[in-house]
């Protein structure tokens, strides 16, 4: 959730799939580690189903706790 995801490419082999949300710097940093990122609204997941990660921007986008709250629900459930 929020920044760490940018942590993910660290973590597992190379192309696995995250999300910081749409900030074009944190995405290039994320990618330059060998991970693919895919821009997702504030309220959005990001599912690897190869390598079982989840990923939501959180506070990367979000104005309030609510917007935060969406996503962050999301991504328990599909845990």
């Amino acid at each position: 959730m929020c920044i760490s995801p940018v942590m993910i490419p660290q973590c597992y082999e190379a192309g696995v799939l995250g999300t910081i949300g749409s900030d074009v710097d944190t995405a290039a940093a994320f990618e330059k580690q060998g991970g693919r990122h895919q821009v997702a609204e504030v309220d959005a997941i990001v599912v690897d189903t190869v390598n079982k990660v989840v990923s939501t921007p959180a506070y990367m986008l979000a104005d309030n706790i609510v917007d935060a709250h969406n996503g962050i629900t999301k991504l328990v459930a599909e845990c």
